[in-house]
């Protein structure tokens, strides 16, 4: 919900969506791109998280609802010391996307058939 109320009013303050790629970026573009970044890999987690089935998810289901509110909670910590600064969107949206990566390998990982098993 906070990834997304971001995102939007990142978004609808640049005119057109930028390329991330690029080295030359205005701040409100490089925040766009790491909100952006953080709204893909919550897709992915969300697809990940949708082939998990049965018992496996009845049991990391309360791990994962604490992670979520882990994750939300870490990522507005890293972004306090930005707070007020044109930097503290794509501070907390590079954080958001760093950790839901590091959380779908974890999520990977404890597959007893392996990572590649989801």
């Amino acid at each position: 919900m906070i990834l997304s109320a971001l995102l939007l009013a990142t978004a609808q303050a640049a005119d057109a969506d930028p390329d991330c790629g690029s080295e030359e970026l205005a701040q409100i573009e490089l925040n766009w791109c790491a909100w952006k970044g953080a709204e893909e890999a919550d897709a992915e987690l969300n697809l990940l998280w949708d082939r998990i089935g049965g018992d496996m998810r009845a049991r990391m289901l309360p791990s994962q609802r604490a992670w979520l509110a882990y994750r939300d909670a870490q990522c507005e910590a890293e972004g306090k010391m930005w707070e007020g600064g044109s930097a503290h969107s794509m501070i907390v949206g590079m954080c958001m996307e760093r950790m839901t990566r590091a959380r779908m390998t974890e999520i990977r990982n404890s597959h007893p058939e392996g990572p590649d098993s989801y």
